[in-house]
Formats: structure tokens, sequence, C-alpha cells
């Protein structure tokens, strides 16, 4: 529960607003990559939010890593765009 709360907290601080659709579209380890990565998506159009990166620095295990969200609506093109890097 309260990792939700946080994740709502760090949202409506990001300037987000509906949580209902947004979703997660890759993982990082590493924070300059995900920050690269949401350069990309962000110049192509598609919003992007980084989220967890404080707590993957510390525990990037325990947290699954920093995760790189985007709204549902873009999900399929966002993906499409990172296969074409990977």
């Amino acid at each position: 529960m309260i990792k939700w709360l946080i994740i709502i907290m760090a949202a409506r601080k990001k300037g987000v607003s509906d949580l209902a659709k947004l979703v997660t579209v890759t993982t990082f380890f590493d924070a300059n990559e995900a920050h690269i990565t949401k350069g990309l998506l962000e110049s192509e159009g598609i919003e992007a939010w980084i989220f967890d990166e404080l707590a993957a620095v510390y525990t990037p295990i325990a947290t699954g890593g920093i995760r790189l969200v985007v709204k549902q609506t873009d999900l399929a093109r966002a993906r499409e765009l990172l296969s074409l890097i990977d």
C-alpha cells in the first residue's frame, strides 16, 4: 500500500494525472540508459516518465530496476521504437 502511495505522489509531482493509463514499457539497471531511452521516446512525441530511480540505485534487484513508464495508448509505438534499438 505504501509503495502505491509513493508512486501516486511521484506521478502527480511529475504532472501525470491518470495513473490507471500508465504502463511500464521497460526497465533498466543503469540510470543513464533510462534517461537516454526516455529522451528517444520523447523525441518521437511519446511522453515518458522514469519511476523508482533512487530506489534502484540502492537496491536494484529488490525494486526490479528503474522503470520507464508511458501512457497505455503509446505502449505499442514505444515498444516498436525500442525494438529498433535492441
